[in-house]
């Protein structure tokens, strides 16, 4: 028959599930660098923009767009081209006339053996499609490049995150191995009194249970590191170093809301969409340009050994305006204008969120400050309860279970403390990140 658990041991139990929800739910992220710690944050955030796919890929993007640019640069450069045929024919065709002079002139229309080159410059005198779309390739690449500040600030966001999600998790296992080391002093106190004929075997299993449950969150904090390591490093191929840990935050205030919002169309995300949009209607402008002429200078000179009664080599020079109108043209200049006002509503949408944002992490920083002072006070008390306790079971005033208690109170309330603090920190770096004061390592 299964023996019904004590009071003690259900509150142990209870302990137990509340260290594994922290421990699981302990998202410990970025803190404002100082000292060593800020070293090792420049240099994780320097790795993970050269090193995260999503860093080279951003990089890659821009290139592409540099290079869209100078292939819409090059549709408005003059052209060369040279053209060289060799033909046998079956037949040949000599015509032979009188030069009036009381001779014959000979010429060769089409040789056995016939051979030409032609050599053409083109120049474009009047493209306005060419044109606009030059135009739409120069906003597409201030458009780059906004979005690929934004697409390494979300690098920097997630180094960061992972890199003090490291650090506190090493905090975690070293609260952890403290609470562990009591558990096992509090046995070892536990076994003397019992050979000493002042305590039972009550007690001695319930120490016996607390240092398991000791055991066991070390295990899982310790797992906690191993799986944050293992996401710093893929994020920036470096090997994390724990260092002195995570510095306490400060609890001054943060500014006001509206220090915050001072530079909302400064930031990358605002300013990627108004960049779309500039491209939008420049893309347009090419779209309606297809209604307008293309006019083109040409200068050719010809080689041929079938010249006829004519010369070799001969030039010529000449302008050329062509206009194709069709229903696809048309066409075009509609879904340019959709998107174009499309667009238009994303950078709007864009800006409302950026605000929106800001205002979330600016309140959620106000509302930290009050928590961390909170668990702070709490795990203070909590210590204290924790030796008070601990002095009276020592003096016979206390039992067991009231130690038990107050130890689990004051690990509970540490893990409480610490995950108050890293949110703090990350609620302050995520603030600087979307109101654009975030400064780049």
């Amino acid at each position: 028959m299964k023996r019904p658990q004590s009071e003690s041991e259900r509150a142990g139990a209870v302990s137990a599930q509340k260290l594994s929800a922290y421990s699981l739910t302990l998202t410990l992220l970025v803190v404002a660098p100082g000292g060593a710690e800020a070293q090792g944050l420049e240099a994780q955030l320097r790795a993970g923009r050269s090193h995260s796919v999503d860093g080279r890929l951003a990089t890659l993007l821009d290139d592409e767009s540099a290079a869209r640019l100078a292939r819409a640069r090059a549709s408005l450069l003059p052209s060369f081209t040279a053209t060289g045929t060799y033909r046998r024919n079956q037949y040949e065709a000599v015509a032979t006339i009188p030069d009036g002079m009381g001779g014959f002139q000979t010429g060769t229309f089409t040789p056995y053996t016939q051979l030409e080159a032609t050599l053409v410059i083109d120049v474009p005198i009047l493209d306005l499609t060419a044109i606009r779309t030059l135009a739409a390739a120069r906003q597409n690449l201030a458009a780059s490049d906004a979005s690929r500040e934004l697409a390494l600030l979300e690098v920097d966001r997630a180094v960061a995150r992972a890199y003090f999600d490291f650090l506190a998790t090493h905090e975690l296992a070293a609260s952890a191995r403290r609470s562990a080391e009591v558990a096992n002093a509090n046995l070892a106190i536990i076994e003397a009194h019992l050979q000493a004929g002042i305590s039972n075997e009550l007690e001695l299993e319930r120490a016996r249970a607390a240092a398991a449950r000791a055991s066991e969150r070390v295990a899982d904090a310790d797992r906690l590191v191993a799986e944050a390591r293992r996401r710093l490093v893929v994020l920036t191929g470096v090997a994390p170093d724990p260092g002195e840990g995570l510095d306490a935050p400060s609890l001054e205030g943060d500014g006001t809301l509206s220090d915050h919002l001072a530079e909302l169309g400064e930031l990358p995300s605002v300013r990627a969409a108004e960049a779309n949009v500039s491209v939008a209607q420049a893309e347009l402008s090419a779209a309606r340009s297809g209604f307008a002429p293309r006019i083109n200078a040409s200068a050719s000179e010809r080689f041929t050994n079938g010249a006829g009664f004519g010369y070799s080599p001969a030039w010529a020079v000449g302008l050329t305006a062509t206009l194709r109108l069709g229903a696809d043209t048309v066409a075009n200049a509609r879904v340019a204008r959709i998107q174009a006002e499309r667009r238009r509503l994303e950078a709007e949408r864009a800006r409302i969120d950026a605000a929106s944002t800001i205002e979330t992490a600016f309140d959620g920083v106000v509302s930290l400050v009050a928590r961390v002072a909170a668990t702070r006070a709490e795990e203070q008390a909590a210590e204290r309860a924790a030796t008070i306790a601990r002095d009276r079971f020592t003096a016979g005033l206390a039992t067991q279970l009231d130690v038990l208690a107050a130890d689990r109170d004051a690990f509970t309330a540490e893990v409480a403390r610490i995950q108050a603090e890293a949110d703090l920190h990350y609620a302050r770096i995520h603030l600087r990140m979307a109101a654009g004061r975030w400064e780049a390592p």
